[in-house]
């Protein structure tokens, strides 16, 4: 609080991404794009830690500050914009001056959240609270609803896509090959990104990790194309002993799940809101969803009947290779297309642009 009544506004926003465990996702994309369009603003992200991942990708121009230190709220009290993917933490105060974005993670997100599957926001994080958001971001007609609903924000949302997507519609070659000689991907080598999500249940992990080694075979004869498996567990868990894999590459320390699906040309997930924007791409996607009914009873509610999604779904390991042996390009377009019809997918590759511009001309207006 004294910080907020002696000290000055500066021209700096602050930016957090999944409670500064990464560099990534939507406060990534504003962020390079502020930079890049308005580069008299100061940078500056709350991290944990910075590893040798987000090192690697991490901006000379970013000014990092650790998240749990009593820095951290100086910086906070004199940024004037704040931009997050998560809950803002306790015992933080918003000024009066002070822009704040709310960009969410889960846009497309099948899973009930909040509200709608617990009755009441039990979280100590702030989420959307009304005081402290001035705007949401949004992709799709689904993820509005989840606003409204599962957090009960009744505020601004900006609905031009969401910004980690926009280097998904237009990406150079030469991005795309950077990110794939930083993962060693071997030249003329097919992608496929697998990204199963956690259990809350703690489910035994036969009952939902799809065989890898078959599953690449299986591409390999279905596409006469050579494959290799980049491979993204949830933080929370580890579900694979690598040294029995000879074709995978370990990518769950990764700091940006959308680098992995600029480089991916398939996806395999069970229930991962990724599927949702993987979609936009017109390439091949299927849900391993091995334990479907154990999943929806004793893991996570679903908010809508999965297998009205339009997408691939495969309910086992059998199930799966029949589908890859099967699939043709027509039919994982036109399961993209239901996809993208289902949720009102309203991607425009502009929305790191506009929110950038947005966040420029609130700062005139304010200061």
């Amino acid at each position: 609080m004294l910080y907020g009544k002696f000290h000055r506004i500066e021209k700096k926003i602050m930016f957090e991404s999944f409670h500064g465990e990464q560099y990534s996702d939507n406060p990534r994309a504003i962020s390079e794009k502020l930079h890049e369009m308005h580069p008299d603003f100061e940078i500056v992200w709350a991290l944990n830690r910075v590893s040798k991942e987000i090192k690697k990708i991490l901006p000379e121009y970013v000014r990092v500050i650790n998240r749990k230190s009593i820095n951290y709220y100086r910086e906070f009290a004199t940024s004037f914009g704040y931009v997050t993917n998560e809950g803002i933490v306790p015992n933080i105060y918003k000024r009066k001056q002070q822009f704040f974005v709310q960009t969410w993670h889960g846009d497309r997100g099948c899973k009930k959240v909040l509200y709608e599957a617990h009755g009441s926001d039990n979280s100590s994080y702030k989420l959307m609270d009304p005081y402290f958001t001035d705007i949401c971001i949004s992709g799709s007609k689904f993820g509005e609803s989840i606003y409204r609903k599962a957090f009960r924000y009744n505020g601004e949302i900006m609905s031009y896509g969401m910004p980690r997507n926009d280097k998904l519609i237009e990406c150079s070659k030469s991005e795309v090959e950077e990110i794939r000689n930083s993962l060693d991907i071997p030249k003329d080598t097919k992608v496929l990104l697998y990204a199963p999500t956690f259990r809350d249940s703690g489910a035994n992990i036969c009952d939902y990790i799809i065989n890898i080694e078959k599953t690449l075979d299986c591409l390999e004869m279905a596409t006469k194309n050579k494959w290799v498996c980049l491979f993204r567990d949830h933080p929370t868990r580890k579900s694979i002993d690598f040294n029995t894999l000879k074709r995978a590459i370990q990518v769950s320390t990764y700091p940006d799940m959308r680098d992995l699906l600029l480089v991916a040309d398939m996806l395999i997930t069970d229930y991962s809101s990724s599927a949702g924007d993987f979609c936009i791409t017109k390439k091949p996607i299927i849900h391993a969803a091995y334990d479907y009914r154990e999943y929806i009873t004793l893991s996570r509610e679903m908010k809508v009947n999965f297998y009205d999604t339009g997408f691939i779904i495969a309910e086992s390991q059998d199930d799966l290779e029949s589908k890859i042996r099967d699939l043709k390009e027509e039919d994982y377009k036109a399961s993209d297309d239901k996809a993208i019809e289902f949720f009102g997918i309203n991607e425009t590759g502009q929305s790191s642009t506009l929110i950038a511009n947005r966040i420029a001309k609130e700062w005139r207006e304010r200061s």
